[in-house]
């Protein structure tokens, strides 16, 4: 930045000295890095408030989500029939599989000004970094239904398709098991199972 100012600094003002340089570029470079974080966390609130997240998994029998997931094994697994809704269905549309990755995926390429500005980025980048999740977490064989750019205005419930399955684990209290047994009863094609019965 310095090669760049300085010609154009010294024809305007010959009093203008070397150190005046080094302070100027320092000020300057100061003010585009402030500005730069700005835009990004401008940028990652704006994705953050229109963007809506819901988290599935095609495995059930994971210890370690047990007791992540469900109070330490105290809680129920509810499975979903999404391929019955049809490939048409948004739901199925804006579900996806989770891609596990070491690195995280860095927002700050696509606010770079001269990036938005470009007619090929792609602007479904939002979804991609809703879908990204560290490797370590890769176990959990994750789906995630992501609704994105404005679709829903206000936060709120979006129906799941019909449920195939309940999965009770081995501590489920016993007001929720004897409620959830009572729902699958009055839904016809629905099985419960305990996790102790496996």
């Amino acid at each position: 930045m310095k090669i760049i100012l300085w010609p154009f600094i010294a024809k305007l003002d010959s009093n203008f000295t070397k150190e005046h340089l080094d302070q100027l570029a320092t000020s300057m470079r100061d003010i585009f890095q402030n500005e730069h974080d700005t835009t990004i966390n401008d940028f990652k609130n704006m994705i953050l408030n229109s963007t809506y997240v819901s988290c599935f998994s095609e495995t059930n029998n994971s210890i370690l989500m047990w007791s992540h997931y469900a109070a330490l094994h105290k809680g129920f697994c509810i499975e979903y029939d999404f391929k019955s809704l049809g490939l048409s269905d948004p739901r199925v549309r804006m579900l996806h599989p989770v891609i596990y990755r070491d690195e995280m995926f860095d927002l700050s390429n696509f606010v770079n000004l001269n990036t938005l500005n470009n007619q090929s980025v792609n602007i479904y980048f939002a979804i991609y970094a809703a879908m990204v999740n560290s490797s370590v977490w890769s176990y959990e064989k994750e789906w995630r239904l992501i609704i994105s750019n404005g679709i829903l205005e206000n936060a709120g419930s979006y129906t799941v398709p019909k449920p195939l399955a309940i999965y009770l684990e081995v501590k489920v209290i016993d007001q929720d098991k004897n409620k959830l047994v009572e729902i699958a009863n009055q839904k016809r094609n629905l099985s419960i199972s305990n996790e102790d019965e496996k």
